[in-house]
């Protein structure tokens, strides 16, 4: 009789060391290259390339990656709910220093082909996106979930999903001006945080499209209109964004909301996802 949990650490070990095999041929690029967004998209197709492999390895198909739709409105959910987390992060931030408002890039939205910038890059952000949670919320979430709770799952998940993130954060701008220690601490609470909402609607669901909206949808509000949208001066923006205090308490709420509602999962973990 085949030792389900034993098969399972087996396939998660082996798409972990596939992921950051994969990722070191990208963190060596980042060190010697400047063309860091063709880089990035290479990068954040690792951990969905590894998860492809290792279900061909041990499963020889590519089924159980959370294909299906799921209930589109969780997709819909999905959409607005970055919206929303950043109107909330921001809004005092501009009720309290009206003057850091960029009305220039607020009134560019007025105009029609702006529009069409909004559905490209946003579109953009979901290609990107798509390979990482193919990776993180496709595969290693629904195996993991099988071996441990909800909430060890979210912690767990998110925090080897930050540590991938960490050569990037070192080598690159990515957080321009902002101390490293500080950077690491903060970005990987965040993500933790963030894990609990994109772990419930995974699961909640039982597709990985949820998660590529949050992402994709997160990454474009935040980094192309909201933090756009704010005058941050010469100095390091310790208020908002991925290293932002306020925008750490707005995750933590919706985390705490999020981990209360993890009764409403289903009660067993998925045997096949998707």
């Amino acid at each position: 009789m085949r030792d389900s949990s034993k098969d399972t650490r087996k396939e998660i070990i082996t798409f972990l060391g596939l992921t950051f095999l994969l990722s070191s041929i990208f963190y060596y690029l980042i060190t010697y290259s400047d063309a860091l967004e063709s880089i990035s998209l290479g990068l954040m197709w690792c951990p969905g390339i590894a998860a492809i492999v290792t279900r061909l390895i041990y499963n020889r198909n590519i089924r159980g990656l959370g294909w299906g739709p799921g209930n589109g409105k969780y997709l819909i959910f999905a959409l607005f709910l970055p919206l929303l987390l950043c109107l909330v992060e921001y809004a005092p931030v501009w009720l309290f220093a009206p003057d850091r408002f960029d009305h220039q890039f607020a009134r560019e939205f007025l105009v029609p082909r702006k529009w069409l910038w909004v559905v490209v890059n946003l579109f953009g952000n979901l290609v990107f996106a798509l390979g990482e949670e193919i990776g993180w919320r496709g595969y290693f979430v629904p195996q993991l979930s099988r071996l441990t709770s909800f909430t060890k799952t979210v912690i767990i998940s998110g925090f080897i999903w930050a540590v991938w993130h960490f050569p990037v954060i070192i080598y690159t701008d990515y957080g321009i001006d902002i101390p490293i220690p500080y950077a690491l601490l903060i970005f990987t609470l965040g993500l933790i945080m963030n894990s609990f909402i994109f772990t419930w609607f995974t699961l909640k669901s039982g597709s990985v499209w949820p998660a590529v909206v949050l992402h994709g949808a997160g990454n474009f509000f935040v980094q192309n209109i909201f933090e756009r949208l704010l005058i941050t001066g010469h100095g390091p923006n310790y208020l908002t964004g991925e290293f932002g205090v306020v925008g750490g308490v707005v995750l933590f709420v919706a985390a705490i909301i999020f981990w209360r509602l993890k009764n409403r999962l289903p009660k067993e973990s998925p045997a096949s996802f998707g």
